[in-house]
Formats: structure tokens, C-alpha cells, sequence
């Protein structure tokens, strides 16, 4: 068993996890991306983030309270960013939304990436998001992205295939990184994609591929990935010789920046982070496959960037009962802290806020010729649980900024040294038991029950393969119904133009000119997708008849 340092030593310096909330806004990326970098300037500098500008430490401000704790200006390290689901292109649920999708072969011709680089080496953090991706065999895929702190990319070997877990490297290049390594699968050769989603949620299988089937680079088991803690330590070690340089104690604040490692031994070498996208939080197969990867080898953290928002009761189409959404959108602000329990690890889970709206499909069946637009308010509330899933923090349902928390991962011998492993252990159980009973009202008894026992035992299945009980026919029977009417258009009717249309982005990094408006497509594709509609209605009813 590790000792616990000596009482002279500083304290062992914290993971700083930060999860940037934005309002979605819809294509030009452009203008998502200035408003991002001026929102990410400003919360950073009112929390006191270190910036690294040209290789040297710089302080960006004073704290103004709020998330993270006291210290001195310039204290706090950032160690990872995270951003909501389709950061930079606003969240579209229509055949529309593919010309906000960019190619990630290349950094250097991809604005988002560039973007996120420039973060990375801005705070020297891994830098998280999800965007969609054009592929030159015409596919779009909702992928996500791990910039590393030198602003290259991790990928996947590509002799290790796209599902092998705990398997990393960074990309070569000089702007951001080329991908020298990469996801199996034909369509991800030279893809920067770290992990693509498994499943499309309802109209989103009109917008993107799902990534579940062998080589698309959604697997399962492709949603646990081994970081390299290297970095992280090195800058704090950095910043303590800089601060005894110059005679300053500027970087021992609240965090432990100034300790750096000296005298505590190598640290954490690698960190083991698992990813969930928004409705992969909800599916059995992915979390399934992350319980497994930490029965096999201990994870450290659970990283969720959501696009999740509260369902309109009122629309003219889309019907929902009161009571059914606003369960809904309680379960969707429930779900990490559920996996939380269960997999008793803390989690990070990063959400849109502010009002959305977006167009339906142009070739969803059954609606007028002007069909108005499905909106809602984003659900907010990004949060970071404790492992047993208390409340780290949280940030208010409509309000833009960033939720910094900061966890004892770097040195978790050190920090849990005056407790041992079965004591830690036993209290994020007690917690677990009192998270499951509050939350079994939202996501269901077998549910709650599961989480209660903890990853030693198999997630609960739902019909649908859901880990929570679908709160009403709407989620049971239409989520399978709109995704398999969304894949049907995907690959068939509207094929040919989102084919076109992502050979150019990934021929030339980002979709140049205006985007044309909807069509509204003709009487016929609409009588054509009613008769598909009525054989996946009677499909999915059955399908539903026979798991009850």
C-alpha cells in the first residue's frame, strides 16, 4: 500500500475538469466558434485559469467566485475541456445539417479543429467535442475529438482496430496534426475521430450514420480510451521552477499547481477515460461495454457531452403528454448521476442551454407542407458527480459558462492516503444506495436497483435496450420508429445529395458557399416513406408486443 506523503510536501494537485455550456446556434460555424474562444476568454479569466501562451505560464485574471475555489490570480491548472455535442455547428434534425460537417482528415483544413487545438495549447489541456464528420466514401458520422496539450489529436492505432480499448497515440503535424495513426474501418483511413456515435436518437438518423456495426468506428468497446497524464504533471512542474525563479509563489494556489509532482513520486502515468454521447448514456451495448473495461481494468473517469433538450407538449405533431416530458427531461439531467452510482466514478456530463428550434425532415411522413419547426429549451445543467454520484457542481439550466471541478485522480494514492481503498470504497457505496433511491422515481426501480449494486453486476435492460424505463410509448415505440425511418432516408432517398455534399466537405475540409435552403420535396418520396413508415410502425409494434 502506497504511504502517504510527508506532512512538508504540498498537497497532491487535483484533475481540473472544466465543461463549457453554450446556447446551440445554428451554421455559420464561424461566428460559433469567435463566440466560444470569447466565452472561453472570458470564464477562464474570472476563474483564474492559467494560460500558456507561447510556452510561457500567464495569468488570466483574478477569480470572481464560483467554481473552484479560492487562490491567487492565474492559480487554477485546466487539465481537461469539454464541450457539448455538435459544439460548432448548432443542433440541426434535418437533411440541412450535413453542410455544418467538416472533414477530419486534417486539422489544418477543419476550423473546429483548428479551434480546439488552439485551446489545447492556449491552457495546455486535452480539449473534448463532438461534431459531425464528412467522409469521402459520403458518410456523416456524429464523431468525437481528443485534442492532446501540444494541440495534435489522439487517435487509434490503426493495427489495433477502431474497438480496441486503452489504446492511444497523438497525431503528427505541425498545425494541429495530421492523423498518423487512426480508427479502423474504410471510411476512417485518415480519420481524426476518436470515437463515433453508436446510435442515432429519433431524427437524428435523418442527419447521421450510426456508428454501432463493425468498423464504422462506434463499437462498443471503442468508448474507453488511455490518456497520457505526462503532460499535465510536467506543467505544474514547470510552473513551480518558474515560480521559484522569480521568488513568487504564483501557481500554488488552491490547486496544488506549484507542488507539480516533486517529491510525490511519478503520479498518475495514464488516465483510462471512458465517453458516452448524450443518448449512448441511455443505451445498454455502449455502457455495458464501459462497465466491463472498468471490471477489467479500473477506469478513472466518465466524460458525457450531451445535446439533450426538454420535448415540446404542445407542437401540432409531435404530441407529448405533460407528464411524459417532463419526465423525459428529468431522466436526461439524471443519467450521469445514475452511471455514477453504478460504475462508482465521477462524471462529467456537459450540456446546451437556451431556446432551440430546428425544422423537421423533409421526409418525415405524415406532416403538413409547412410543417412548423420542433423547439424547446436545452435542458442546461451541466454537472460533475463523485463517484456514488453526489453533486460536485452544477451549473444553473440557462446560463452560458463553464463548470470547473477539480478531482483527486493525478495522485489518487496520495489524496486517499489518510483513507484506505475499502473505506473510500464503502462510502461511495453508502452514497450510490441513497442515489439510486432518490433517483428510482425518474429512471425506474430495476434501474435504481442496478446502480445500487454497483458494476460488479449487469446494467438493468429496458425494451429498446435502454438502461432507464422509457417514460411513454413516444420513447418505447417512436425513438426505434423515427430511427428507422431516418435510416432509410439516410441511405436511400436522400442519399445522392448527402453523398455530394459530404465528398466536398471531405475533399476540401468545410462546406464552401451558402447552404441552400430545405426542399420540400415532392409528393411522391413523401407517399414512398409513408409505406415505408407504415411497414416500421408495424415492426417496431411487434418487436414491442414480443419483448413484454
Amino acid at each position: 500500500m502506497a504511504q502517504p506523503p510527508p506532512a512538508s510536501l504540498p498537497p497532491p494537485p487535483p484533475l481540473s475538469v472544466a465543461a463549457l455550456q453554450l446556447e446551440t446556434r445554428p451554421i455559420p460555424t464561424a461566428e460559433n466558434l469567435a463566440h466560444i474562444d470569447a466565452l472561453l476568454d472570458t470564464e477562464c479569466r474570472r476563474l483564474g485559469v492559467i494560460r500558456w501562451d507561447e510556452g510561457r505560464p500567464a495569468a488570466t485574471g483574478s477569480r470572481a467566485g464560483g467554481g473552484g475555489g479560492g487562490g491567487d490570480s492565474g492559480s487554477v491548472h485546466l487539465d481537461i475541456l469539454v464541450l457539448p455535442e455538435i459544439f460548432n455547428c448548432g443542433y440541426q434534425m434535418n437533411e440541412r445539417a450535413c453542410y455544418g460537417a467538416e472533414s477530419l482528415q486534417d486539422a489544418s483544413r477543419s476550423p473546429s479543429l483548428a479551434a480546439l487545438a488552439h485551446w489545447a495549447r492556449r491552457y495546455r489541456c486535452y480539449a473534448v467535442a463532438t461534431l459531425l464528420e464528412a467522409t469521402a466514401d459520403g458518410h456523416i458520422y456524429n464523431s468525437l475529438v481528443l485534442a492532446a496539450p501540444d494541440g495534435n489529436f489522439i487517435t487509434r492505432p490503426a493495427s489495433s482496430g477502431s474497438g480496441s480499448s486503452g489504446s492511444s497515440c497523438s497525431s503528427g503535424g505541425s498545425s494541429g496534426g495530421s492523423s498518423g495513426a487512426s480508427a479502423s474501418g474504410s471510411s476512417s483511413t485518415h480519420s481524426l475521430a476518436l470515437v463515433r456515435k453508436h446510435r442515432a436518437s429519433s431524427l437524428e438518423g435523418f442527419v447521421f450514420r450510426s456508428a454501432g456495426a463493425a468498423g464504422r468506428g462506434g463499437e462498443s468497446e471503442a468508448h474507453v480510451v488511455e490518456i497520457d497524464a505526462a503532460p499535465l504533471l510536467h506543467k505544474r512542474s514547470e510552473l513551480h521552477k518558474v515560480s521559484r525563479g522569480s521568488g513568487g509563489s504564483n501557481g500554488s494556489g488552491s490547486d496544488g499547481g506549484g507542488g507539480g509532482s516533486t517529491g510525490q513520486g511519478p503520479g498518475q502515468a495514464k488516465l483510462r477515460v471512458a465517453f458516452s454521447i448524450c443518448y449512448e448514456n441511455y443505451c445498454t451495448p455502449p455502457m455495458e461495454a464501459i462497465r466491463e473495461a472498468h471490471l477489467q481494468e479500473p477506469l478513472h473517469l466518465l466524460i458525457s457531452p450531451f445535446c439533450a433538450m426538454r420535448p415540446a407538449h404542445d407542437h401540432p405533431t409531435f404530441k407529448w403528454p405533460c407528464e411524459a416530458a417532463e419526465r423525459f427531461a428529468a431522466q436526461a439531467a439524471a443519467v450521469s448521476a445514475l452511471h455514477a452510482a453504478k460504475l462508482r466514478l465521477p462524471v462529467v456530463a456537459c450540456h446546451h442551454t437556451g431556446p432551440w428550434s430546428s425544422a423537421l425532415p423533409r421526409l418525415l411522413p405524415l406532416l403538413p407542407r409547412d410543417p412548423a419547426p420542433i423547439s424547446g429549451p436545452m435542458l442546461g445543467c451541466s454537472a460533475a458527480y463523485a463517484p456514488g454520484g453526489a453533486t460536485l457542481a452544477q451549473l444553473a439550466r440557462e446560463q452560458e459558462g463553464v463548470l470547473l471541478v477539480q478531482l483527486p485522480l493525478l495522485h489518487p494514492a496520495a489524496a486517499g492516503a489518510a483513507h484506505s481503498a475499502a473505506e473510500v470504497a464503502a462510502e461511495a457505496a453508502q452514497v450510490a444506495q441513497q442515489t439510486a433511491a432518490q433517483l428510482a422515481p425518474v429512471v425506474g426501480a430495476a434501474a435504481a436497483q442496478s446502480a445500487a449494486a454497483g458494476p460488479g453486476t449487469r446494467y438493468a435492460s429496458y425494451p429498446g435496450a435502454y438502461v432507464v424505463e422509457p417514460v411513454s410509448w413516444h420513447v418505447r415505440l417512436g425513438f426505434p420508429l423515427m430511427e428507422t425511418l431516418g435510416s432509410l432516408s439516410y441511405h436511400f432517398w436522400s442519399g445522392r445529395q448527402r453523398q455530394q455534399v459530404a465528398r466536398a466537405i471531405a475533399a476540401s475540409g468545410a462546406w464552401q458557399g451558402p447552404v441552400p435552403p430545405l426542399d420540400s420535396g415532392a409528393a411522391w418520396w413523401r407517399g414512398m416513406v409513408v409505406a415505408a413508415a407504415a411497414a416500421a410502425a408495424g415492426l417496431a409494434v411487434a418487436v414491442a408486443l414480443r419483448a413484454r
